[in-house]
């Protein structure tokens, strides 16, 4: 199956966007979008497409998808049922690399980040502390609005770029 493209409308009053997604189960096919995507699932199995990678996927995974990567998430079959209550749910946040202004991650005190995005276009799994702490500052900044949002997103990028606990998935 050929992967679709679907571009992410970002809304203009946000730099980048951050949500909590819920629905019956995951239903995108196969697809890739210009913008980054952090995801964190906090509910439901299945499978989960990174490129030429296929893995098994549970509560708590967390991936970034780089920019232009072709994924999916697929629940197992008896989440799709009809008869069903499960729900499938994850917090995701999408950036474009140019959410704070054009060569932004380019400048030399970002090299860390601008690296890590740059490995992120094969996909990176997040374990270990790193897992524990992005996921506490992705259920923070869903509640955080203005400049202490772009604050914690930055934690979460430094984060990632410092650390030796992302495995590159495709």
């Amino acid at each position: 199956m050929k992967p679709q493209f679907i571009e992410i409308p970002l809304k203009n009053e946000f730099s980048f966007s951050v949500m909590n997604y819920v629905r019956p189960y995951f239903h995108n096919p196969i697809h890739f979008h210009s913008t980054f995507e952090l995801t964190l699932i906090t509910q439901g199995q299945g499978i989960r497409i990174a490129g030429d990678h296929i893995e098994q996927f549970q509560e708590d995974d967390l991936v970034l998808m780089g920019s232009k990567l072709p994924h999916q998430w697929k629940n197992d079959p008896y989440c799709r049922s009809i008869n069903s209550k499960s729900i499938s749910k994850a917090i995701v946040l999408q950036f474009r690399e140019d959410c704070f202004g054009k060569g932004f991650f380019q400048i030399p005190e970002l090299f860390g980040i601008h690296q890590m995005l740059n490995n992120s276009k094969r996909g990176l799994k997040i374990v270990g502390d790193t897992h524990h702490k992005t996921k506490c500052y992705l259920k923070k900044i869903l509640r955080e609005d203005e400049v202490k949002r772009i604050i914690t997103f930055l934690e979460i990028m430094e984060g990632l770029s410092l650390s030796e606990e992302l495995i590159p998935l495709a």
